[in-house]
């Protein structure tokens, strides 16, 4: 159920732009790292971005915020 919300979420994210899209990609990543964490998807790293309040699953270490790539590009820590 959660996988296909996130699913959902990131369909309509395509058909937004502005703050309606970004709102609905966070919530779309929210749902992924929370399949993540239940199922201890070890080579994912989690990452939050305090700037704009995201959070976001990746393979990489650096952080890439998908949320906000022009602006905040490069914030985020590692929280798991």
């Amino acid at each position: 159920k959660v996988l296909n919300a996130a699913k959902d979420k990131l369909e309509l994210s395509q058909n937004f732009s502005g703050q309606k899209r970004l709102d609905s990609l966070k919530e779309a990543f929210k749902d992924l790292v929370q399949i993540a964490q239940v199922y201890k998807l070890d080579h994912y790293n989690i990452f939050f971005c305090s700037k704009d309040k995201s959070l976001w699953l990746q393979k990489s270490s650096a952080p890439k915020n998908p949320i906000n790539p022009e602006k905040f590009g490069k914030c985020g820590r590692l929280v798991q």
